[in-house]
């Protein structure tokens, strides 16, 4: 009998195994899928025709949006920018073309999440071999990860569906991790829907402001980060010839 109980629960623990294995690399799977899809189909993946086959419904197509941004978050290479656009055009009043961004990048940033937080550490070291810029980051993600996720949206050097494949597999509090994204990522998201709704009127004076602000908030981040970078790296430089 205890022979027999001895197997079973072997048993159990190999299909509990198996069933881990399946599910963390499942997402990747996934990720791959879309984005063959994406790569073949690419030509007809138009801002027409999304809006073509977009519900006539605003509420339903608020969550057509959504959904879209949260395969979007699977894809990696679909810029986020055609889905602001799209609905600019759809929605034609400003500030709810921004609530819909921020609702669809939201879907965006929790599907890459979820797909990361499923696969576990496999992906973060994955990603830290495929993205050296991360190391950048190791440090600041070390000492406070939720700031990171901040910084990382704020700066934009690496892709965003990529850093929420990470945070998720570093299973960091899924709440703080998108709080956190949607502030950094709010600046450029709302400067680029006031630029994709006012594009047709270039003239106008919000048209061009929204465009110096970006180019402006672009160039003080990307200072700010080359800056830190620098200093991190002359930092660890003297305190290996310190510990010399």
């Amino acid at each position: 009998m205890k022979i027999r109980l001895l197997r079973r629960q072997t048993e159990m623990k190999n299909k509990k195994r198996s069933t881990g294995e399946i599910l963390r690399f499942f997402p990747i799977a996934v990720v791959v899928v879309i984005a063959i899809l994406y790569f073949v189909f690419r030509d007809k993946i138009t801002a027409d025709n999304i809006i073509g086959i977009t519900p006539k419904s605003e509420a339903l197509a608020v969550l057509f949006m959504m959904l879209l941004g949260a395969v979007k978050g699977l894809s990696v290479f679909c810029p986020f920018l055609l889905l602001e656009f799209i609905s600019v055009l759809i929605f034609k009043d400003k500030v709810t073309a921004i609530l819909v961004n921020l609702a669809v990048i939201a879907a965006s940033f929790s599907s890459a999440y979820v797909a990361g937080r499923i696969s576990g550490v496999v992906t973060v070291d994955k990603l830290r071999k495929r993205y050296p810029k991360f190391e950048d980051f190791y440090s600041l993600i070390k000492k406070n990860s939720l700031f990171a996720v901040f910084a990382m949206r704020v700066v934009g050097v690496l892709p965003m569906d990529v850093v929420s494949m990470y945070f998720g597999a570093s299973k960091i509090s899924y709440p703080k991790y998108l709080v956190m994204s949607l502030l950094g990522a709010a600046p450029d998201l709302i400067l680029e829907t006031i630029i994709g709704a006012e594009i047709k009127n270039y003239r106008s004076p919000a048209f061009w402001i929204a465009v110096v602000s970006r180019l402006a908030f672009t160039a003080t981040t990307m200072l700010v980060y080359r800056l830190w970078v620098k200093k991190s790296k002359n930092k660890t430089e003297d305190t290996a010839e310190n510990d010399e």
